[in-house]
């Protein structure tokens, strides 16, 4: 049976190498389904709100919302592998900004062979991510937010349930500058894992890894348009990579209730758009990937917003 569970662990492995040229770390997964907005923009951090399930990416970013908000979004990388989440955000009068969501990261088929390479069957690898948020404004510069995390996760007959309650952290800061070019400037941190959820599936437990984003943007508004940018560098604890950190770089041009979105991630390109109409906000995003000239990705999306006044 050790053997066995060996195998199918060398199995997982390599198939987090490969989809680690979509996702900036491994352990994480469910959490990138952030939301076709923020994807389609160098999959980027963004401290103005998104929605819902953006959340998890930038938890200082419910302070920003406005309405009652559930999103829904999901993403396929292959015919087997499936990413998706679903939020929802309350702005209250007097007790902060309060919101839950729920990822879930799912892979169908993958072949199951005993120690003599011998087929014995298919299995699948899941895992779970349920997240209670809350934010609260300190100051009308300074707003902080906390994401409690639950882990759990699933391959073959192997069960992680949950081990400990993980913690995301968020600081947004508002300079509020008279100048025009930057009186909307944001700036701030986001750190993911920083009380880190345990996963056990067999006698070793892991943790997921620690990551930390410095995040820096920027709206410019005309008239009847407006262009967003923004820029995240992120230290990640990765296994087995030599660079720790990654650029994130993503431009948004918004016209009336139209929005045409692109963004860069190391070597990675991705575009997308958006349209409002009235309380319903439907995004999409395209990736495409190229670690080398032999293998390439891409990966597409979509989510769906609603407000209620």
């Amino acid at each position: 049976m050790k053997n066995h569970y060996i195998y199918i662990s060398t199995l997982i492995f390599i198939l987090f190498l490969k989809i680690n040229s979509i996702m900036a770390q491994h352990g994480s997964i469910p959490e990138y389904a952030m939301g076709a907005r923020a994807y389609a923009m160098g999959q980027s951090a963004l401290l103005s709100f998104s929605d819902a399930v953006h959340v998890s990416m930038s938890p200082s970013s419910i302070c920003d919302v406005q309405k009652l908000t559930a999103s829904i979004f999901y993403s396929k990388y292959n015919s087997n592998t499936t990413n998706s989440s679903y939020g929802i955000v309350y702005p209250t009068k007097n007790y902060g900004f309060l919101g839950i969501s729920f990822f879930h990261f799912t892979i169908e088929g993958i072949e199951k062979r005993d120690e003599q390479n011998v087929s014995a069957g298919k299995f699948s690898f899941n895992q779970n991510h349920l997240l209670f948020m809350y934010g609260r404004n300190i100051t009308s510069k300074l707003s902080f937010g906390l994401n409690a995390k639950f882990v759990s996760q699933s391959m073959a007959e192997y069960k992680s349930f949950v081990k400990n309650i993980g913690m995301d952290l968020g600081v947004k800061f508002i300079p509020k500058f008279s100048n025009s070019i930057v009186k909307n400037f944001l700036f701030g941190v986001a750190i993911d894992n920083l009380i880190k959820p345990a996963i056990k599936l067999d006698k070793e437990q892991e943790y997921l890894p620690l990551e930390i984003g410095l995040i820096l943007e920027n709206k410019f508004i005309f008239s009847s348009s407006s262009i967003t940018v923004v820029g995240n560098l992120v230290y990640f604890q990765r296994a087995f990579e030599s660079n720790n950190y990654t650029l994130h770089l993503g431009l948004e041009y918004s016209y009336k209730n139209m929005f045409l979105r692109i963004g860069y991630r190391d070597n990675y390109y991705s575009f997308g758009f958006g349209l409002k109409i009235y309380s319903l906000i439907l995004n999409y995003f395209y990736s495409e990937s190229n670690y080398s000239q032999k293998y390439s990705t891409l990966n597409n999306g979509i989510s769906i917003s609603f407000e209620i006044k």
